[in-house]
């Protein structure tokens, strides 16, 4: 998600061949991927949802005449995205370097572990100390920026609904820790919730009208803004490596995560799919979760691999797509 891949995952969750089913409500969603998403998002979550589609495209609630001219006439490409930790975040992240400009954008650079070119005059240590690094992927690093902005409020509001749900369940004893959220609903929250959180994070040297016309500009160059609009999952089994968990240290409240419900979905989504299909980027905890799931139905119909690891790496490395197949992660009659 730092660098191209960002762009392809984007278009794939965005746009789709299979047309939607529009019901006389006006939702764009077929029931069975409605049910789907009641089971993954809570309540709060799919009305928020609605209202940010109302918003967004307000055709979705208008006759059926202009609702055959929606922005999301059809269904994703993609039916889920499993990402590492600090996959979405490198979303969030780049979305706020466009918005700010340069010299706050991604670039390809030496790798860290390399010397800097040589440069004319000497090099401000400040600076230099304030650029992060992702191998050879540079960004501005410095604190305060709006990456650091968002996600600090971003952590509140999350810590803030789980106070709320707290309250509405304190009658409830059966319900057990039901205000704990799931990766999956932090970042289809953090997609709903992008532009007013943007919006809010407006520099005090800028004209809230002209920030919120960029902000609003820009906010479609999100991969979890477009995933949280169509309805698609993006799970996160290793949430807490991330960015996120920093912030989230760091504030007043302690927010609980529920990994099983996640998992639980991602490998009942699996089972319940009449065909399955994956697309592996690199190794990890990515393509352990992705292969698992498919582990659970005998195995994925058709496999993609684009990895430069090794064989000798294992499993979740570089290993071929033979090994894999003999766990069962991939149908014998599959393609890979």
């Amino acid at each position: 998600m730092g660098t191209g891949c960002r762009d392809a995952v984007r278009f794939l969750v965005k746009h789709g061949v299979k047309p939607r089913v529009f019901d006389p409500a006006g939702l764009p969603l077929q029931e069975d991927e409605q049910d789907r998403l009641r089971q993954l998002w809570s309540p709060d979550i799919m009305e928020c949802r609605q209202a940010a589609l109302a918003e967004a495209f307000p055709s979705l609630h208008a006759n059926e005449k202009d609702r055959a001219q929606c922005p999301l006439p059809y269904r994703s490409f993609l039916s889920a995205v499993v990402l590492s930790g600090g996959g979405p975040e490198h979303d969030i992240r780049r979305l706020c370097a466009d918005i700010e400009g340069p010299p706050h954008g991604y670039r390809l650079t030496h790798y860290a572990s390399e010397p800097p070119p040589a440069t004319e005059g000497e090099t401000n240590e400040r600076e230099e100390a304030q650029k992060g690094k992702f191998g050879n992927v540079s960004y501005c690093g410095a604190k305060n920026g709006l990456f650091d902005s968002f996600m600090a409020k971003l952590s509140e509001k999350l810590v803030s609904r789980q106070a709320t749900l707290q309250a509405q369940h304190r009658q409830k004893p059966g319900t057990v820790c039901s205000w704990a959220v799931s990766p999956a609903e932090v970042w289809c929250l953090a997609g709903l919730w992008m532009k007013e959180l943007l919006v809010q994070c407006r520099p005090p040297t800028t004209e809230e009208a002209a920030w919120r016309s960029l902000v609003t500009a820009h906010v479609g160059h999100s991969v979890l803004y477009w995933a949280a609009l169509q309805g698609v999952p993006v799970y996160g089994p290793s949430l807490a490596d991330g960015d996120l968990a920093d912030y989230l240290l760091r504030g007043s409240g302690r927010l609980q995560l529920d990994l099983v419900r996640d998992i639980h979905s991602l490998n009942k989504f699996a089972m319940q799919s009449l065909h399955s299909s994956i697309i592996v980027c690199g190794g990890g905890v990515v393509k352990h979760h992705l292969c698992n799931a498919n582990l659970m139905r005998n195995g994925a119909d058709l496999s993609i691999f684009i990895n430069n690891g090794m064989e000798f790496d294992g499993s979740d490395g570089g290993a071929k797509p033979e090994e894999a197949l003999s766990w069962g992660k991939y149908a014998s009659t599959g393609s890979t």
